[in-house]
Formats: structure tokens, C-alpha cells, sequence
């Protein structure tokens, strides 16, 4: 009935299947084995082992021995099911009932919750087509057991409540330095950027009004254009983008993770990002142990992309950096980044067309400096701005994941990429003393 068996057992059952060290193989079946004597999720994955083709023969073995000493340990079942025929039929109609809603369930709990529902189901028709009606009653009574798991069962997935994330409210202080920063960032990039535009313009005018007016419009033009163009995910922009996790990665981890988050904050699983992981040796990846968000919000259309790194740490580091990221999703950062850097782009060649303007004689060292002094303020804003989404995403992951599982993260990515203190990242050591104590 622990609170942590959700969690545990998907860790525990992908060590089991491909963990690379045989002992390791070994232990995590006896973990299960284990487990399974109060956990109907770790019998469900002794299931799933033993007749895991993929599996070598010994492991399968092992996994079906400590499947039987684990069913064997069971109690028996209060309210078994009838063995007439009526009450054998009902019972299947009801478990297909049963594995056709857990068949649509994106977790990996689902999925092996429906393939031991199904070999159940399977086991019972077998032996009623056989007229043995010893082994049909031994069969009911365990596909009877398999639709009404334990309580500790349901304890372990109810364990963390549902967070509503409108209901996440970061700091007050926090909350009015990322916006102002933001705001005063936007305003500057667009006064660096008006500067240049109207010197050259007003320096147009001079000599032709129809194409002072003409260069006018179009610059408007195109700035709007590019302000108001579609953001897409710019992980396909900075060319290391996240693909699918290879064979040798459970395929459950980072998946699975995000849904269990969308879960808890009280949104459709259809909601969660796509994930992926970053290609092995990409620049940016930091020896394996990058984390990004691309996407406009919090939406199936963003991404949430982890370096191959962070699958070897643990389960809680891993659901902390996730949370971190879906923090940054849920406040729309990478939208909003995006914003200002298309501000900034245009800001800066606005500034590169002064300058050349300014060189030619066309206008006044002043305006230059100006629309300079106005672009410098803008990066230096938002540097600061970028700091404090840092540290508001930190506290949206103790929030909707567990101060614990963030503190998890922060202390792995510490031993592997050491504080990360830069322009735009607080040190981890700032991070974690601004995480609440629990």
C-alpha cells in the first residue's frame, strides 16, 4: 500500500527487462518478487516478464516462480465468483468490459493492467472450453482478484492529489519582477528598434516624401509580419532536436512521467506534450544531461525534449526536471521568449540600418547611441527575466511534482554539469535554497 509503488514498480520492472547488468536483471526481479506479495501492479509485471519474448529463458523462469509464490501468499477472495455457468459469463462480459477501458489508458500501468486482464480472461475461457470446472473456479477467483485491486493498489495511485495548475500562484514578488522584466524588455527592443526606424525614415523624407512613406510602410509591414508568423517549436531551428527513445531506453520513462503529471494536475492525458530525447553527442546536450520545452504552451503540440543522461538517474531527479519543464509550458515561456526575440532581431537590425545610415552622414551620432543604450537595456532585461522563469518553473515542479523529486534534479544535474550559474540560469545552489522546505 505504499504511496511510492506507483512509481516504483515501472522503475523497478525496466530494470528487470533491459538493464545492460545481469545482476542487476536479477535483483530487480526479486524486488518484484517481493512487491508482488502485496502489489497486484508488481504481480501484473511478473506477468508481463514471464512471457516477455525478448526475455531470455532463465529470467522468464524466474518471473513465473515468483509470480506462483506470490499469488499462492494471496488470501482468498472474499466475494468469489460464482461456477455456474451464468456467473461465468457475467464475469467475462465484465473483465472485457474492464480491458477495453484500460486499453485506451496512455500510462504503462494500463497497459499492463489490460495484458494481465487479458491472459486472465484468456486462462478462464481456456478452461471452460475444456469443461474443467476445478481449474475454470481458480480462474475466476483470479481474474475476479485482477478487477478489484487491493486497496493499497488504488492508495498508491491516489497518493498525490490533483493540482489544478491555475491554482499554482508563484511568489507575489516573483511574479511582478518576471513580468516587469518582461514588459521592460519588450518596451526597449521596440524603442531600439523605432529609433533606427524613424531616423532613417525621417532621413528619407529629405530627399523624397513618396519613399520615405513607401520605406515607412514597408518596414511596419514586415515587422508585423514577423511579430505575428506562427511560433512553431524552435527544436527543429537550432538543429538537435529531441528524437524517440531507442530500443536500449525504457520507452515508458519520459512518457509515462508526463502523463502521470498531466494526471495529478488535472488534465486530459491528451493535453501532455510530446517528448523526446536528444541525439546522443549534439552540442547542446551537455553530456547527456540537457533538458528543454519547445512549444507555444502547455499543449500536444510542444515538446519536451531530455537528454539520454537523465534516463540513467532516478525516477524522482527525472519527474523533477519534467516538472520543471512542464512549469515552463504552463506560464507560456518559450512563447513569450520568442516574442522578445523577434523584438530583438528586429531591434538589432534596426541598429546594424542606423549605423550604417550614421556612418554615411544620413543621421546624428546620438540617435545611434540612443537606439545602442535602448538595445543593451532590452538584453540586459531580459537576461534577468530568463533568471526569474528559472526560478518560477523550479517552483511550479515542487508544486505539482514534490519539493523532494525537485531537490532530486537539481542535486543530479549539480554532481554531472556542476552549479550552471550563467547570465540566464541562477546557480543551482540559488535554485534550490529558493525551493520551498517540502
Amino acid at each position: 500500500g505504499s504511496p511510492r509503488a506507483a512509481y516504483l514498480i515501472p522503475a523497478v520492472y525496466a530494470a528487470a527487462r533491459i538493464d545492460p547488468d545481469r545482476n542487476v536483471r536479477s535483483e530487480a526481479l526479486e524486488v518484484l518478487g517481493e512487491l508482488a506479495r502485496e502489489q497486484e501492479p508488481a504481480r501484473e509485471a511478473l506477468r508481463a516478464l514471464s512471457a516477455d519474448e525478448k526475455a531470455d529463458e532463465p529470467a522468464r523462469a524466474r518471473a513465473l516462480a515468483l509470480l506462483d509464490s506470490a499469488e499462492r501468499a494471496l488470501p482468498a477472495t472474499e466475494n468469489a465468483p460464482g461456477t455456474d455457468p451464468e456467473s461465468f459469463a457475467a464475469l467475462l462480459a465484465r473483465a472485457r468490459e474492464a480491458y477495453g477501458a484500460l486499453a485506451q489508458g496512455a500510462g504503462l500501468m494500463d497497459g499492463l493492467r489490460a495484458a494481465a486482464l487479458a491472459e486472465r480472461t484468456r486462462a478462464l475461457e481456456a478452461a471452460l472450453e475444456a469443461g474443467d470446472a476445478e481449474t475454470a473456479a481458480v480462474a475466476a477467483q483470479r481474474l475476479e482478484r485482477q478487477m478489484t485491486p487491493p486497496a493499497g493498489f488504488a492508495l498508491a495511485l491516489g497518493a498525490l492529489p490533483e493540482r489544478a495548475p491555475e491554482r499554482f500562484r508563484a511568489p507575489l514578488a516573483l511574479q511582478v519582477r518576471v513580468r516587469a522584466l518582461w514588459a521592460a524588455s519588450a518596451l526597449a527592443a521596440a524603442a531600439a528598434a523605432g529609433i533606427g526606424a524613424a531616423a532613417i525614415v525621417a532621413a528619407s523624407a529629405a530627399a523624397s516624401p513618396i519613399a520615405a512613406a513607401a520605406l515607412g510602410t514597408a518596414a511596419g509591414a514586415y515587422a508585423l509580419a514577423r511579430l505575428l508568423a506562427p511560433h512553431g517549436r524552435r527544436s527543429a531551428d537550432v538543429g538537435y532536436g529531441p528524437r524517440a527513445a531507442s530500443a536500449d531506453v525504457p520507452e515508458w520513462t519520459v512518457p509515462a512521467i508526463l502523463t502521470g503529471l498531466m494526471e495529478r494536475l488535472g488534465l486530459p492525458a491528451e493535453r501532455a506534450p510530446e517528448s523526446g530525447v536528444y541525439a546522443p553527442g549534439s552540442a547542446a546536450a551537455l553530456g547527456g544531461y540537457n533538458a528543454a520545452s519547445f512549444g507555444p504552451g502547455l499543449r500536444p503540440d510542444s515538446t519536451v525534449a531530455v537528454g539520454e543522461g537523465w534516463l540513467r538517474e532516478s525516477e524522482s531527479a527525472l519527474r523533477g526536471l519534467l516538472a520543471h519543464e512542464v512549469g515552463h509550458l504552463f506560464h507560456r515561456d518559450g512563447f513569450w521568449a520568442e516574442t522578445w526575440r523577434r523584438l530583438g532581431r528586429l531591434a538589432l537590425g534596426s541598429f546594424a540600418a542606423l549605423t550604417l545610415a550614421t556612418v554615411l552622414g544620413w543621421t546624428s551620432w546620438p540617435l545611434l547611441l540612443a537606439s545602442g543604450l535602448a538595445l543593451a537595456a532590452s538584453w540586459a532585461l531580459q537576461l534577468g527575466y530568463r533568471r526569474g522563469i528559472e526560478l518560477r518553473a523550479d517552483l511550479f515542479g515542487a508544486w505539482a511534482a514534490g519539493s523532494r523529486a525537485m531537490r532530486d534534479f537539481l542535486r543530479v544535474a549539480r554532481a554531472r554539469v556542476g552549479d550552471g550559474a550563467s547570465l540566464d540560469h541562477p546557480g543551482l545552489d540559488a535554485r534550490e535554497a529558493n525551493l520551498p522546505p517540502r
